[in-house]
């Protein structure tokens, strides 16, 4: 016969029981009876409340101390600071080396540890670029930006300009299913010829757009500064440009030398300091969120939502480019985690900054 498992009993029915037994000279059985508990749960408390006086009940649980201490949970979140996709085999692996158990804590409690105790979850892994933030890039920053401020320039007068790619088969990275399934999004057999789009942008709005079905060179690019952008600009104004081959061609140089603007490029790995780059972060997830069945519905899609971009979106931008000009004048490295101050889309906006970094090289 299994045995039976005690009954907790109740603050009010322990004092009974001790009531009945002190008090009125009854028998624990007795007295179990009479409050219909059970004999051996009775007797359980009784012997406890002679041991320590004490009508509560003993503290539930034991009293066995964390397998993983604060020491091993500092180790294991420097592990993943230093490296985001290391397999939890690994970090199993490298503890039996680093440290001493008398017993060695389970692949699921390190598991359990990193989502409950340190809160780090598991998500899409972007890429980040080596030369991104290291110290000679930095430093190239750094001169730039004082030099940028020393001159007297002002980035609320600058113009932004950068180009982008898109094809049908963009779309968001994530998609539900039930457990077990993939997750599937059908796209067009053919991605389509890719669509390129040039925006220059200022603390005025967008300036001039253009979304063509073609690759970028540089006398499409020259094209786009004498026809589209210098007409629009009343005054002398800064031009800001990445380092793309496009941008620098004898084309785009005569347009310059035949106009009254100043063409300013911006250091090498620094897409934090093109307004332009927060304007295409806006654009390509709305337009991964849909689906286009043709390359002229994607066109009509980026002009229409290229339109919603308002004069105060953009200055909050540069506003935050600004803010970025400050850090790279300290030395401060630019990434991810400084840079989640949009509007809509925050965590795209720097998904995207990144993404970009890794597509640096435009046909001529």
């Amino acid at each position: 016969m299994p045995r039976s498992k005690s009954k907790t009993l109740s603050l009010e029915t322990r004092t009974k029981l001790l009531e009945a037994i002190n008090k009125q000279n009854m028998s624990v059985a007795e007295a179990s009876r009479r409050l219909m508990v059970p004999y051996t749960t009775a007797r359980s408390f009784i012997q406890h409340y002679k041991e320590t006086g004490h009508v509560e009940p003993k503290k539930m649980g034991g009293n066995r101390e964390p397998v993983l201490t604060n020491e091993h949970l500092d180790w294991i979140q420097s592990k993943l600071d230093n490296k985001s996709d290391i397999r939890l085999a690994d970090i199993h692996n490298d503890m039996k080396r680093a440290f001493t158990f008398d017993k060695l804590p389970s692949i699921t409690s390190i598991h359990r540890a990193i989502n409950t105790k340190l809160q780090y979850t598991l998500k899409l892994l972007r890429v980040e670029p080596a030369d991104y933030n290291k110290p000679s890039r930095i430093q190239a920053r750094k001169e730039w930006a004082q030099d940028y401020v020393d001159s007297g320039s002002s980035l609320f007068n600058a113009i932004y300009i950068d180009e982008s790619g898109f094809n049908l088969h963009q779309h968001v990275s994530y998609g539900r299913a039930k457990r077990g399934d993939r997750a599937i999004r059908i796209v067009p057999s053919d991605k389509g010829q890719n669509i390129s789009y040039i925006a220059a942008i200022g603390a005025e709005g967008v300036v001039a757009d253009f979304a063509y079905q073609a690759s970028t060179t540089g006398k499409l690019f020259a094209w786009f500064l004498k026809e589209r952008v210098f007409p629009k600009l009343q005054h002398r104004r800064q031009i800001i440009l990445d380092n793309a081959t496009i941008h620098k061609t004898a084309d785009v140089r005569q347009v310059f030398q035949e106009s009254i603007h100043e063409c300013v490029f911006l250091p090498p790995y620094s897409p934090f300091l093109n307004a332009a780059e927060w304007h295409f972060a806006l654009i390509k997830p709305r337009l991964s969120k849909e689906e286009y069945k043709n390359t002229e519905s994607l066109l009509n899609a980026i002009r229409a939502s290229a339109n919603t971009v308002t004069p105060g979106m953009v200055t909050s931008w540069i506003r935050e480019v600004n803010r970025n000009l400050i850090r790279s004048i300290n030395g401060e490295i630019l990434g991810r985690e400084h840079h989640y101050n949009m509007q809509e889309g925050d965590e795209d906006l720097a998904v995207q900054l990144l993404e970009d970094l890794e597509n640096m090289h435009v046909q001529v």
